[in-house]
């Protein structure tokens, strides 16, 4: 009958993609990261200091498996003359199959190095009462990600969601622990597009200098809304106009993703540079009222 609904489901159906760097993931093993014991110091030995060094090097091991930084005098040396020790770990994104409603992929970010947050903010801050550092071992960071795997909240998004996601584009850490974005081992990338990915060295993120950008959701709006929503981006994220003909299926005549990237952080550092000049010139100002008026 004309007018009614024909479509099995009124929810917009995911489009999986085939070509995913792997269907476990990416071609990361946290085995692959672990220093030989080679490499802390740990050999066969006769002598008094191979017991030392070997006794550091497990040490090292224990704190690899707990905190994910030195945590005592021992594993500091080693980790200072032979092996650097760090939480590792991948940051990525990962295709979701879903569409934005602005027409571009819609991408969810996995950051998979630990942040010190598996036993709670409380417990944290005892250990730092105490003088540890935050827990980011292998140890807490199973707990950090099953904590992730079990939360609700994307599974209750997705069930009770209106499945039209709108979405923002944001530029995010990618790599390994030491900023790497592909498997010095297998030659295999860790993220897809590889291409798409900058070196932009933050001392906010170490050792994190390579970076991509995504559409990411950030909500939801209703079918009639998503279908008002004009689709000015392409499915790989780049602008209708930055493709030949305005047609997503031709190819790329610009890769330029500046309008997209959050104006907020340009307005503020905007701001603060207006601020060291204010600053500047007052300073300026007090100088010479100083050195020509107050002698």
């Amino acid at each position: 009958m004309a007018g009614l609904e024909s479509r099995t489901s009124i929810l917009p159906t995911p489009k999986i993609p085939t070509n995913n760097l792997s269907i476990y993931g990416p071609d990361y093993n946290f085995s692959d990261n672990l220093p030989m014991p080679n490499e802390v110091g740990i050999y066969a030995g006769n002598s008094i200091d191979s017991v030392i060094d070997s006794i550091a090097g497990a040490a090292y091991y224990a704190d690899m498996i707990g905190f994910g930084v030195p945590s005592n005098p021992m594993s500091e040396t080693v980790s200072t003359n032979r092996k650097p020790m760090i939480p590792i770990g991948l940051r990525s994104f990962t295709k979701t199959g879903m569409q934005c409603t602005n027409g571009a992929d819609m991408w969810m970010y996995n950051n998979g190095i630990p942040d010190g947050s598996a036993l709670g903010a409380g417990f944290a801050r005892k250990l730092a009462a105490t003088g540890f550092p935050p827990m980011k071992g292998l140890a807490p960071g199973i707990i950090e990600d099953a904590k992730s795997a079990l939360d609700p909240e994307p599974i209750m998004s997705a069930v009770f969601g209106s499945g039209y996601p709108v979405c923002t584009y944001t530029v995010l850490p990618v790599g390994d622990q030491y900023g790497r974005i592909k498997n010095p081992e297998t030659g295999k990338y860790y993220v897809e597009n590889p291409e798409t990915v900058q070196y932009i060295p933050n001392y906010l993120w170490p050792p994190a200098p390579m970076w991509q950008g995504r559409w990411i959701k950030t909500g939801e709006v209703t079918q009639e809304e998503a279908e008002k929503t004009p689709k000015t981006i392409c499915p790989d994220g780049y602008p209708l106009k930055s493709h030949k003909d305005t047609d997503c299926a031709k190819d790329l005549i610009s890769l330029s993703m500046e309008p997209f990237i959050d104006n907020k952080n340009k307005e503020d550092s905007i701001e603060l540079l207006k601020m060291i000049g204010a600053v500047t010139g007052v300073l300026l100002t007090i100088g010479l009222v100083h050195r020509y008026f107050i002698r």
